[in-house]
């Protein structure tokens, strides 16, 4: 079967939707048809809400930063007036050292405090720590040179090793499930490598822009998610798309460059003509399906790092936690607690998740290894490390797990050199664009702001003769 010339969007995930989205606003004016298609058998990629009887877990991401370019994003879809954002008590993180859990200084955020007073007012770093912190005003800018710095090496010169050991390392390599040693300041913290370059300073960038008047604490007042889940988005995105544009169970074989675009072939025979391709599948299928069209292309998507990463939703009735501490979530940096590196606690963030007097807690597992056990061997280390650091007892009363093997995005040093030659061969081969959380940012704002940019972008090539 062969179907008419499109724009085609390989990948249902977040940024696959966002750019089908944007054609599709574009196609009413000027662009081909646009029609996504997934893989498997329903679209939103690692966002996935799921129910227990009266209980919303989340198997993926369970909120987003909701800036602009997002907020605009759930208008477009309709959703905006059902975003809630979490809950105003308890907005703290803890670190778990030595069995305890010490709660991060109020507006701390990733390795600077926000709000100097908390900061200073806090047990939780050493004086010589503060002193040292304070000391970041008067830290020469780093000439930009052709050398890349790392994570470790950006904070440690900025700060000092006590914020990085302490705080910095176990936040960061909690999101990228990494060391923070082999991430690219560049690419990881590109908002704190700009307030340096133009600031002067991390602080006195935070400064100027009274990053002492707020409250809260690691920017958790603007985190919002739907009040149906984070599905919901994937679900009011699906609806207003073209109809009949969205397709799954459609797993891509090869991608053919023709003269006039594209061939995609499915496994199973079926062939579509496209003027232009949105590859927001993950890299390393995406390899696969280029292959043939150009094979250095491909290699360089292979170049792309990941890591491996488990999550786990408890549900327990409150009675049967006995030590949790009230706040939002808790990373734990230390060897002992079998994989588990974070829990966050769904059901403070967003009461409405769990009935009264009941908690859920999502448990973060880190490795390959882990993505490979059973699901009752990955439930296992979670309860676990729920019964060693927050005395749970008796069985969960619901459980989830969702494994995401190779899926996390690593942004090691190289990887903004790496990408650029990525978008170069694109644009080489041509008709092709990419997104998704492996090139320009991870979470759902930078994916959908990366979907918006390339379908655009594949709206502008479909028009080129």
């Amino acid at each position: 079967m062969t179907s008419s010339k499109k724009i085609v969007v390989v990948g249902g995930g977040i940024a696959g939707l966002s750019a089908a989205l944007e054609i599709s606003d574009f196609g009413r004016r000027t662009a081909p048809p646009v029609e996504i298609l997934e893989a498997s058998d329903s679209f939103g990629g690692t966002i996935s809400t799921v129910r227990r009887g009266d209980f919303m877990l989340e198997r993926g991401p369970d909120s987003f930063f909701a800036d602009g370019n997002t907020l605009e994003f759930c208008s477009k879809i309709g959703i905006a007036a059902r975003l809630t954002g979490t809950s105003e008590r308890g907005r703290r993180v803890f670190i778990m050292r030595g069995g305890r859990a010490l709660a991060l200084p109020d507006g701390f955020f990733m390795m600077a405090p926000r709000r100097i007073v908390p900061f200073l007012a806090s047990p939780f770093f050493s004086l010589s720590c503060k002193i040292r912190t304070l000391g970041e005003f008067f830290v020469p800018v780093r000439p930009v040179s052709g050398s890349e710095e790392s994570v470790a090496d950006f904070i440690r010169r900025r700060f000092g090793d006590e914020i990085y050991d302490k705080a910095a390392a176990p936040l960061i390599g909690g999101i990228y499930c990494a060391e923070p040693e082999t991430l690219s300041a560049e690419s990881v913290l590109p908002e704190f490598v700009k307030m340096e370059r133009e600031s002067g300073g991390v602080l006195r960038a935070l400064v100027r822009d009274g990053g002492d008047k707020g409250g809260g604490g690691a920017r958790f007042g603007g985190f919002v998610a739907p009040e149906g889940g984070m599905s919901e988005m994937v679900a009011a995105a699906l609806r207003t798309l073209p109809g009949g544009c969205a397709r799954t169970g459609f797993r891509v074989s090869k991608l053919v460059r023709t003269p006039g675009g594209w061939e995609i072939f499915s496994s199973s025979g079926e062939k579509i003509l496209a003027d232009g391709v949105v590859m927001a599948a993950p890299c390393g299928g995406a390899a696969d399906m280029l292959e043939q069209a150009d094979s250095e292309l491909a290699r360089l998507l292979r170049s792309v790092s990941f890591s491996s990463c488990a999550v786990v939703n408890l549900a327990y009735e409150n009675g049967a936690i006995a030590s949790a501490p009230d706040g939002f979530g808790v990373l734990f940096p230390e060897a002992d607690a079998g994989g588990v590196f974070a829990c966050s606690f769904l059901s403070r963030k967003f009461p409405a998740r769990a009935p009264d007097g009941f908690s859920v807690m999502r448990f973060f597992i880190e490795g390959s290894e882990t993505c490979a056990l059973a699901d009752s061997d990955v439930t296992a280390r979670a309860r676990a490390a729920a019964e060693k650091f927050f005395s749970a007892r008796g069985e969960p009363l619901a459980v989830t797990v969702g494994k995401y093997g190779g899926q996390m995005p690593v942004y090691r040093i190289g990887h903004r050199d790496l990408v650029s030659r990525i978008m170069s061969a694109a644009e080489r081969v041509g008709r092709i664009t990419f997104a998704g959380a492996a090139y320009e940012g991870v979470g759902i704002p930078r994916c959908i702001a990366s979907g918006v940019k390339a379908g655009a972008k594949a709206v502008r090539l479909s028009a080129q003769v």
